[in-house]
């Protein structure tokens, strides 16, 4: 159907911006918008709150590296205010956001672990669990940014269990890693977005497992946002979110408009 021709002489309406949090459907990606995007997050920068400067952009793999070793929850607090995280994130390799993920990953696994031993049918996989939790706390008490997520002592274990019957667990496996990083950074970077289309409120943010639980609500609400996080290309993987966050409209406003 061909679009509807504006009479002459009759200004052209702009187009409504329908979006949630940051991103509306008006959004435009041009060399221009490229440009005001770096300077907005080279302004941004000057609000840093790590305990290193961060240099501006762009910024070099190894960069990165240093940045998500030393500020991961700097970082992550930074680009919960930027506009468009997309820029920063589709800059970074995916080794250094499993990197920056490192911490996050360790505490989904404990909580998994503790789900086993506070359900266990018998004392023995109990201690069993509780075990790996005292082995982990220790790995990191002599070096957190070398812990091992994957001793096959443990995984070998949790296969032979089929996992518990945890989806969660699953996504904490060496194979899941990619996968679980990128669920964790969608989780708390969008969390403004995803918090307005679910039943949660402001409290509790800054512990991963509430992020995470508000992730999922969201994917199990709006089927759009389970098939984009979940989607195995990881080119173009935060440009899909925020373009779908842009032409989404508010969920309270979709519940207001279906019950009259």
């Amino acid at each position: 159907m061909e679009e509807a021709k504006v009479p002459e002489g009759e200004p052209k309406t702009a187009p409504k911006a329908t979006g949630i949090g940051r991103f509306n459907s008006t959004q435009e990606v041009s060399r221009l918008q490229q440009k005001l995007l770096k300077n907005d997050c080279n302004q941004l920068i000057d609000s840093w709150k790590g305990s290193n400067k961060l240099p501006k952009l762009p910024m070099t793999t190894a960069g990165w590296k240093d940045v998500v070793s030393k500020d991961p929850e700097a970082l992550t607090a930074l680009l919960q205010q930027f506009r468009s995280p997309e820029y920063i994130l589709g800059s970074m390799t995916d080794a250094v956001l499993v990197q920056w993920t490192q911490q996050g990953r360790l505490e989904v696994l404990v909580h998994c672990l503790n789900h086993v031993a506070n359900t266990a049918p018998d004392l023995a996989r109990k201690a069993w669990s509780q075990q790996w939790m005292a082995a982990f706390k220790n790995q990191v008490t002599v070096d957190p940014t070398a812990v091992n997520l994957y001793p096959d002592a443990l995984w070998k274990v949790l296969e032979q269990q089929k996992y518990e019957n945890m989806e969660l667990l699953k996504y904490c496996r060496a194979s899941q890693k990619e996968r679980l990083t990128r669920m964790l950074l969608a989780a708390q970077i969008y969390h403004k977005e995803l918090r307005s289309i679910s039943s949660r409120s402001s409290s509790g943010e800054n512990d991963i497992m509430l992020y995470l639980e508000t992730l999922f609500e969201g994917m199990e609400k709006n089927s759009s946002i389970a098939e984009d996080v979940e989607q195995s290309e990881t080119s173009g993987y935060w440009t899909t979110l925020e373009t779908l966050f842009a032409t989404m409209a508010l969920y309270e406003d979709q519940c207001d408009n279906s019950s009259h």
